[in-house]
């Protein structure tokens, strides 16, 4: 009896453990790590005067993992007109960009047209259809994405914004 327990315990546990390895495993597309390695270089996307998704997202972000799968759609259907660039909140190296680009939560998706200038973002879960309209808006030079968090503000623009004060952001420590 004592042995049929043990063996039955040890069948338990292997299972769960399978159970929770297929569970992380993304077989519907690429990961972020696989996305990240194949990204365009942000240096170079400014450079090279095409317009430029921008995904800030972090290994740890359940939606950044589930949302991967489009963002190689995305990418297999308009890389040849978009540079799309992946930057992780985590690395420190990205600060200035954090702070010029307002990133607040993530995923946050920024697009830049083709001189580097920020046309509007989106943050956070959203359909595939809102991500491949701003991203096909911004490969036909569109000028105005049909989607978008906010657009480019001026200084004044965004004092007098009626949300307020920004307020303190996760990643600012304070």
């Amino acid at each position: 009896e004592g042995n049929q327990g043990a063996l039955l315990t040890g069948a338990a546990v292997g299972f769960g453990a399978v159970l929770f390895a297929a569970s992380r495993l993304t077989l519907a597309g690429p990961n972020l790590q696989q996305l990240a390695e194949t990204a365009t270089p942000l240096p170079a996307a400014l450079r090279n005067h095409k317009p430029t998704v921008v995904e800030f997202y972090a290994d740890w972000c359940e939606v950044c993992r589930e949302m991967a799968p489009e963002a190689a759609e995305l990418r297999q259907k308009f890389g040849k007109d978009l540079n799309f660039v992946m930057l992780n909140v985590d690395n420190p190296a990205w600060n200035e960009e954090f702070s010029q680009y307002n990133v607040d939560g993530i995923p946050h998706f920024e697009f830049l047209d083709e001189g580097g200038r920020s046309l509007g973002n989106v943050v956070g879960k959203l359909p595939p259809a809102v991500l491949e309209a701003d991203a096909q808006a911004l490969a036909q030079s569109a000028g105005a994405l049909p989607y978008k968090r906010r657009g480019p503000a001026s200084a004044a623009q965004q004092v007098a914004s009626p949300i307020g004060p920004r307020q303190a952001a996760p990643r600012d420590h304070s």
